[in-house]
C-alpha cells in the first residue's frame, strides 16, 4: 500500500505539514510596509470559481435554461459511490486526467523525462507490460481511510500471472490477493472494464465493490461546494493520521489536536491555487491560526520580494486566512507554476509568444 503514501504526500505535505512548519518558524511576524507589489493577474481561487459556478447555474434556472456545464456538481458515478466515508474520516479525488494536462503538470513530465530519463521507462513498462497507458488511461484517483479507487479506461489491462484467477465478486468484480510490502496481505479489485480499487481490508473492499454497483447505499457525498478543482476533498483527523501513520507522539500532534475535518480544493493551470477550510476545536483556536497563516505569508511575501520573485510576491500579496465564527479558517493561496518548476531544477513552462495588438 505504498501508493497511499505517494499520494499522502501530494495531500498533506503540501496542506498541513506546510501549515505545521510555517506555525512552528513564523508565529506573528509581520510584513513592513513601504513595499510596492508587481502588477501580476488576478488567481480566482478554487473557493471563488465555485461560487461563480453556483451563481451561473442559480441564474440559469431562473432564465429555464439548463445549467452550464462547471466543475462543482457532485458526482454520482461508481468512484465516488464507492468512498466510505467522505463525511466522517474524510475522502480526497484527484482529477488525475484532468491534472496530467494543465500546462504545470505537463512541464514537469517533460523535464522529469529529460532530467532521469531510465525512472520515466517506468511508464512505459505500465504500457507494454499491463496494458495501461497512466498518463492517458488512468481518470480519476480516490482515496479515504480504507480504500483506494482509480477510475479509467482498463479494458486492456493485463494483470499479472501469479495473481492468479481471483474470485469473482458481485456483477462484475474480481479480487485478487497478494502479498504486501509489510508482509500483510493486500488486495486488489477490478470492477468491470473502468475501476480498480485496492484495500488491506477484504471486508472493506467487497463494501466498496457493493457500494460502486448499487447492491449497498453509499454514504453522505461531498458537502456542497466542494467538489470542483483539479483536486478536492474532505480530511478528517482520522484519514490524516492514516495517511501519515502518525501516533500520539509525533511533533505533529499539538496541530492534530487543533485541527478537526478540513475541506480542500485545488486548481492547476499555469498556476497552483489552494482553497482551504480549516476547521478547529474552537473559534480562539481559529483565530490564533488565521493570525499565525497571516504571519507566515507575510514574511514569505517579503522574502520573495527580497529574491526579486515578484511574481510570487504578487500572488502571495492575494493570499488571505479569515477566521469564521465557528472556529474554521477560510485559507486561500497560490504560487507560480514557474516558480514551482524552478524549485524542481526545471525550466519554466513553454508559453506561445503573445501577439502583437
Amino acid at each position: 500500500m505504498k501508493n497511499r503514501g505517494v499520494i499522502a504526500l501530494l495531500v498533506v505535505a503540501v496542506l498541513l505539514l506546510g501549515v505545521a512548519a510555517l506555525l512552528a518558524r513564523c508565529g506573528d511576524q509581520k510584513l513592513s510596509g513601504g513595499v510596492t507589489l508587481p502588477s501580476v493577474k488576478r488567481v480566482e481561487f478554487p473557493r471563488e470559481r465555485a461560487l461563480r459556478e453556483t451563481r451561473m447555474a442559480e441564474v440559469a434556472k431562473r432564465q429555464g435554461q439548463p445549467p452550464p456545464k462547471t466543475t462543482t456538481v457532485t458526482s454520482t458515478d461508481r468512484l465516488s459511490r464507492a468512498l466510505s466515508s467522505p463525511l466522517t474520516d474524510g475522502a480526497v479525488v484527484f482529477e488525475v486526467n484532468a491534472l496530467r494536462h494543465s500546462p504545470l503538470v505537463d512541464a514537469i513530465l517533460k523535464c522529469r523525462r529529460a532530467q532521469r530519463g531510465d525512472e520515466m521507462q517506468g511508464l512505459d513498462f505500465f504500457k507494454e507490460e499491463l496494458g495501461i497507458d497512466v498518463t492517458e488511461d488512468i481518470d480519476r484517483v480516490a482515496l479515504d481511510k480504507e480504500v483506494l479507487a482509480v477510475s479509467g479506461f482498463f479494458d486492456g489491462l493485463k494483470l499479472p500471472a501469479e495473481l492468479g484467477e481471483g474470485a469473482a465478486y458481485g456483477d462484475g468484480g474480481r479480487v485478487y490477493r497478494l502479498q504486501g510490502d509489510d508482509g500483510k496481505p493486500a488486495f486488489v479489485a477490478k470492477v468491470g472494464t473502468d475501476l480498480i480499487m485496492t484495500s488491506t481490508d477484504e471486508g472493506e473492499l467487497h463494501a466498496a465493490i457493493d457500494r460502486a454497483e448499487g447492491r449497498a447505499e453509499a454514504k453522505t457525498s461531498f458537502p456542497e461546494g466542494v467538489v470542483g478543482g483539479e483536486m478536492y476533498g474532505v480530511v478528517g483527523p482520522g484519514l490524516l493520521k492514516d495517511l501519515l501513520g502518525l501516533t500520539g507522539q509525533d511533533t505533529m500532534a499539538p496541530l492534530l489536536a487543533m485541527l478537526t475535518t478540513s475541506q480542500v480544493r485545488m486548481a492547476v493551470d499555469d498556476t497552483a491555487a489552494l482553497s482551504l477550510d480549516l476547521g478547529t476545536t474552537s473559534p480562539k483556536d481559529g483565530e490564533e491560526l488565521a493570525k499565525a497563516l497571516g504571519g507566515a505569508v507575510s514574511v514569505a511575501r517579503a522574502e520573495a520580494m527580497s529574491a526579486g520573485r515578484e511574481d510570487l510576491a504578487g500572488m502571495l500579496e492575494q493570499a488571505r486566512a479569515v477566521p469564521r465564527p465557528d472556529g474554521s479558517v477560510a485559507f486561500d493561496i497560490a504560487v507560480p507554476g514557474d516558480d514551482l518548476l524552478k524549485a524542481m531544477g526545471c525550466p519554466p513552462i513553454e508559453r506561445a509568444p503573445e501577439k502583437a495588438p
